[in-house]
């Protein structure tokens, strides 16, 4: 009983110094804190198996891990969550964990957000790039949307590029003019998302987290992570 208490004191140590220097918010000084906390776990069984026996040593090995995926899962203000969906691509890529912060504040344009459909769909939330911010005028011509006459692309590296007013929309023409609570939101890979050209613009209410990161599924055991910023800054031209 004496090595579980000091086992459960050295993990919530962890998470104490985990939360209060707020090392979620760069990957590099999450990985590492995490490596710290899977140390934890060959030492606590290696000291378990030279002090009492193989068996206790085996339910700290399985302790361990349990109480470091729940630490790290309840840090409060942040979330870790996976993802399945291809509609973000190349950003985020199927498999990868994404870390996302809970905000009450207003998202500025190229910022991956996560927020609760409204329509029916298979996920309850769903994350996407915000396009459109409160006071923008918005265009859907063929499905290409258009900012303030202008559109950005993961693929053109978020250049802008400018409406032809010659253009003719054959199969599909929306004009959204965005006020103080709309956003309008798109998937990276434009080709192949569900999103406000679909269900139009959403509502700020509606807007749950603040994607920072990803971490891709590739990314070794040890060593620096692959991972992937998720805002993108692009800015309207001057006309």
């Amino acid at each position: 009983m004496r090595l579980l208490f000091w086992v459960l004191l050295a993990y919530a140590l962890y998470f104490l110094v985990l939360v209060a220097f707020d090392l979620v918010t760069t990957p590099l000084t999450f990985m590492l804190w995490l490596w710290v906390g899977l140390g934890l776990i060959p030492v606590t069984v290696i000291v378990s198996f030279l002090k009492y026996n193989l068996l206790q040593a085996l339910g700290y090995l399985i302790l361990g891990p349990l109480l470091l995926f729940t630490f790290v899962r309840t840090i409060p203000g942040y979330e870790f969550s996976g993802s399945q969906e291809p509609s973000n691509l190349p950003s985020i890529k199927p498999g990868d964990i994404v870390v996302a912060k809970i905000t009450n504040i207003a998202p500025s344009r190229g910022e991956m957000i996560t927020f609760k459909t409204r329509q029916p769909a298979q996920y309850e939330y769903t994350r996407k790039r915000v396009h459109g911010i409160p006071g923008d005028s918005i265009l859907v011509c063929d499905g290409v949307t258009y900012v303030n006459n202008f559109h950005f692309s993961v693929e053109n590296n978020w250049q802008p590029v400018a409406f032809d007013p010659a253009k003719k929309c054959n199969s599909q023409r929306s004009r959204y003019f965005l006020d103080e609570n709309e956003f309008f939101v798109l998937g990276d890979n434009q080709q192949n998302s569900f999103d406000s050209r679909n269900f139009g613009p959403i509502q700020r209410q509606q807007i749950r987290h603040t994607a920072l990161y990803a971490i891709h599924a590739d990314s070794p055991f040890w060593g620096s992570p692959h991972v992937t910023f998720l805002k993108d800054s692009f800015v309207i031209p001057e006309r």
